[in-house]
């Protein structure tokens, strides 16, 4: 199917150009700002930052994605998933930018943004394509078990 295969490649050109690389830059700077201050004392705190400024963007994107659900349900499963996913993978890319962030200050080694920022991109890049991707799939078909849909998804 034509329309499918250019949903697929507008899915892809989304996630792998838009989504995660705009949302881990926006990490990595509210992130690096607090790098050279006097209370980020040792790695563990950097790290605690990175994780907190994740959770602020999770937090945001949690509200657009559950009060943009049309139905109760909807919203319930919403924020269900994205609490058992979204909001670890969020925590997660940001403890990898923690990481390298604490490289640079507390071993003194350069570290470029590119380095510091491509793992958590490519992942992050990654989950929204396969989502919107299985997503698209499911909207498209009736015959596909959403049930099913959503534990492949989730898995």
């Amino acid at each position: 199917d034509d329309t499918l295969a250019m949903a697929i490649f507008i899915h892809f050109i989304s996630a792998y150009i838009i989504a995660g690389f705009y949302e881990e830059t926006l990490k990595y700077i509210a992130t690096k700002r607090l790098l050279w201050k006097d209370y980020v004392a040792d790695p563990p705190s950097l790290l605690v930052y990175a994780v907190a400024a994740s959770n602020g963007f999770a937090l945001v994107e949690n509200f657009i994605y559950v009060f943009g659900s049309n139905t109760a349900l909807s919203r319930i499963m919403t924020a269900t998933l994205r609490m058992a996913l979204a909001v670890p993978g969020h925590l997660f890319y940001g403890a990898i930018i923690g990481g390298y962030l604490a490289i640079r200050k507390f071993k003194n080694e350069e570290t470029h943004y590119c380095r510091i920022l491509a793992l958590p991109v490519l992942l992050h890049d990654t989950y929204d394509f396969v989502i919107f991707t299985l997503v698209e799939i499911g909207t498209r078909y009736e015959s596909v078990d959403r049930t099913a849909l959503a534990i492949v998804t989730f898995a």
